[in-house]
């Protein structure tokens, strides 16, 4: 099994090895789904958060304790905001990690504007 990218307080990154292990498993992915006969999904009913995709201003944030990684498109708070994704860093809108430290840099403490962890994730 190779771990997923964490969703919950608590998990960890992916090992070095284990990331070797995952790009080697996505060259063959194809043959997986082009060779099987039948795929099987299991659904589970579950309630989405009711926050779920909320946007909040957060104001007086220390600029330092800003952890943030770039999945796909968004920038993902791992800290102080775990899971949930940066949109602006005091007013302006940020979609690059490199944009958003550079505007966290300018002030020990910033405004941030976030959007509460979206897909359902706890």
């Amino acid at each position: 099994a190779i771990p997923q990218r964490p969703f919950r307080l608590g998990q960890e990154e992916r090992t070095d090895e284990e990331q070797e292990i995952f790009q080697e498993a996505l060259l063959h992915l194809d043959a997986v789904f082009l060779h099987a006969d039948h795929f099987v999904h299991l659904d589970v009913p579950v309630d989405l958060p009711e926050d779920e995709g909320e946007v909040y201003n957060q104001s007086s944030v220390q600029s330092s304790s800003i952890e943030l990684r770039q999945v796909g498109p968004n920038l993902q708070c791992i800290q102080p905001f775990p899971f949930d994704n940066l949109l602006a860093v005091n007013g302006e809108a940020v979609s690059s990690v490199a944009t958003a430290e550079r505007l966290l840099a300018q002030s020990a403490l910033a405004e941030v504007t976030l959007e509460r962890h979206k897909y359902g994730l706890p």
